[in-house]
């Protein structure tokens, strides 16, 4: 295995005249993972790539550009890119219902996690992948499991949350939390 000095991802698999060649594991530093063929350091051939508790997505590759694929999310829904007909104005039911049926009266579903809505406390938002907390304003998304670094805001990302994402208090799932928040004040980020 071969470990990028600078980015710190990891490679496994042949190489030729240092480059990632033949078939092979391109990890990156949060984990995403390109598992498939490589030509001249890049992507080439089929090949997929895997992203922690979101998806996959496998296509062919020539040289780096992708050709085509196909998305699938981690609850198995297969993305579509045309006749799409999920979460529509005719049918605004999550994967989640629409495989194991809708929740009783009472029990609202406000995402598509069948657990339950990850909980999120008075100035955090959903970001998708985790949540921002605004009384923080430290740029961080947070995993809903266990409070670490994810990954960092894009630009206009925190306007975008306020304005159109799920607020706290809500939800109903707590996470795990104390050893993030220690490992978070010592500085310690699950990020590149």
């Amino acid at each position: 295995m071969k470990i990028m000095e600078y980015t710190g991802a990891q490679y496994e698999g042949p190489t030729e005249s240092g480059r990632f060649e033949g078939m092979g594991t391109f990890t990156y530093p949060n984990g995403t993972k390109y598992v498939g063929g490589f030509k001249n350091g890049t992507f080439h051939g089929e090949g997929t790539i895997y992203v922690p508790e979101c998806g996959s997505y496998t296509a062919m590759w020539n040289e780096g550009k992708e050709i085509e694929g196909d998305y699938k999310f981690s609850d198995e829904l297969e993305y579509r890119k045309s006749d799409w007909d999920y979460c529509t104005l005719k049918d605004r039911r999550f994967y989640s219902e629409i495989k194991d049926g809708i929740k009783p009266a009472g029990a609202s579903q406000l995402t598509d996690n069948k657990d339950g809505d990850p909980r999120l406390e008075e100035g955090q938002y959903d970001a998708g992948d985790g949540f921002y907390d605004f009384k923080k304003r430290d740029g961080k998304v947070r995993s809903f499991k266990d409070g670490t670094v994810v990954r960092y805001l894009e630009p206009g990302e925190d306007k975008w949350l306020k304005n159109k994402c799920r607020a706290g208090p809500s939800g109903s799932v707590k996470p795990i939390a104390p050893a993030a928040e220690k490992a978070d004040e010592e500085g310690d980020v699950n990020v590149v």
